[in-house]
């Protein structure tokens, strides 16, 4: 079973996605590459990282004895000073410094200076909140190395709160709304190709004086379908004249046909029989060549009621002497009640009576065939025939197929079946072929189905 094709929005889409993940992904890199070359910077984004974190674990512990604010990254240091004695953890020569500075500057602000220690500058966080325990002072320093980009901890969780700060917080949210509002819009400029996709399927249903509607589409778009519209337009015109010639071929045929079978039936020679079957079958041709042409030219049913059941007694009072001729039954199971549709009485009658000529043909003498009208807006001939074979069922209703079982003894060049579907498609109904209860091939009219010839087991 193959799979579904994608449509045309899902493959935009997900090319859409994948840029916006690839554009994403890339900042990665990009952000890490920045800040190999931004020492400085790097180190100034984790002071004020680690102070944030200190007071967050400071304020949840509360002073008490050790230190509130949780561990301390190697070269980093901080001070916390509550209302009694300062906390300190951290780099030993980092610290004394931060105490120091601590000690000097009780007032100092927040924010985030750079604090000489000679050879071992540093940057220093300041943290100034009030907690459930009292005001809260934190002084976080961390060592600025510039020469030199130490990979540690606190360079690793840097750039982590980096990424996400400048990536998945910021790019993300709009590679997001980008790839939903560029769905929105392919989705609104598919519409005119949805139209014209439904438009196109419909084709085969509304026969071939439809067109494909060409407007509001975009210009490239429009040229094919102008172009498929123009190719429809050349498809009519020769189905129209290949229509015309063979109703006009099979009507010259008719004329002469039947005056040589008017002087082939004074014929005694034995070889008259045999000629007189030759002329029936051509004329046959003849005639099936008119009702093709009569079924290809129907336009929608026209508001014409037609009583199924009237059809059905009338052609079974009318073929039963053939069929008894050839010891066959005939039969006919149909209401009392009208069983009316829209539609061509004249149409519905030949399909109908090509149906009963169909089963006829198939089935062998002493056998029996079933006209049933019922349920709803369905006429079923049923036969005790051979049947019709699963394999042929799909194709039983194209031109020029016979069917299986010896048929052609009736002559003809298969198109029989074939004006059956082109009547049924006209009235927007639906031919099928089932297995009969007869044991044979059950055949049926369905005007309550979709237009098309189907088959079923």
């Amino acid at each position: 079973m193959s799979r579904p094709h994608p449509t045309l929005q899902r493959i935009v889409v997900t090319r859409l996605v994948a840029v916006g993940v690839i554009a994403v992904l890339l900042q990665i890199p990009l952000l890490l590459g920045f800040y190999l070359t931004d020492h400085e910077g790097l180190r100034r984004v984790g002071a004020e990282d680690l102070a944030d974190r200190v007071v967050e674990r400071a304020r949840a512990n509360g002073p008490g004895d050790g230190f509130p604010g949780g561990a301390v990254p190697a070269h980093a240091a901080a001070v916390l000073h509550w209302s009694d004695a300062p906390s300190g953890r951290g780099d030993d020569d980092l610290l004394a410094g931060v105490r120091r500075f601590a000690a000097r500057s009780p007032g100092m602000p927040e924010g985030l200076i750079h604090l000489d220690l000679g050879d071992d500058p540093a940057w220093l966080a300041v943290r100034r909140t009030s907690t459930p325990h009292g005001p809260l002072v934190a002084y976080v320093g961390v060592e600025a190395n510039e020469a030199e980009l130490q990979f540690d901890a606190l360079t690793q969780r840097a750039l982590i709160d980096e990424a996400i700060e400048h990536v998945v917080l910021s790019i993300l949210p709009v590679a997001l709304v980008l790839i939903v509002v560029a769905s929105l819009a392919m989705r609104r400029a598919l519409r005119p190709l949805v139209r014209v996709a439904r438009a196109a399927e419909e084709l085969g249903e509304s026969g071939l004086d439809s067109r494909l509607p060409a407007d509001g589409l975009p210009r490239e778009v429009a040229s094919l379908v102008n172009a498929v519209n123009t190719g429809l337009a050349r498809l009519e015109r020769a189905t129209a004249r290949q229509r015309d010639f063979a109703a006009m071929a099979a009507h010259e045929l008719r004329t002469p046909l039947t005056r040589l079978k008017l002087e082939v039936d004074h014929l005694t020679d034995p070889r008259a029989r045999r000629l007189r079957e030759q002329i029936d079958s051509l004329t046959r041709t003849a005639n099936q060549l008119l009702a093709l042409a009569r079924a290809e030219a129907l336009e929608a049913p026209v508001h014409e009621r037609v009583d199924l059941s009237a059809v059905a007694r009338r052609l079974v009072a009318e073929m039963a002497p053939i069929a008894l001729d050839q010891g066959q039954e005939l039969g006919l199971d149909a209401p009392d009640t009208p069983v009316t549709v829209n539609g061509d009485g004249d149409a519905i009658d030949m399909a109908l009576r090509n149906l009963i000529e169909n089963a006829l043909a198939h089935v062998p003498e002493g056998g029996t065939v079933d006209v049933r009208v019922g349920p709803g807006a369905r006429v079923t001939v049923a036969d005790a025939g051979p049947g019709v074979p699963d394999a042929a069922k799909p194709e039983i209703f194209d031109r020029y197929r016979h069917r299986p079982g010896g048929g052609r003894r009736r002559g003809g060049v298969g198109l029989g079946l074939a004006i059956v579907a082109e009547v049924m498609a006209a009235h927007g109904g639906r031919a099928e072929v089932h297995d009969s209860d007869l044991g044979g091939a059950a055949f049926v009219l369905d005007f309550t189905a979709p237009a098309h010839a189907a088959e079923k087991t």
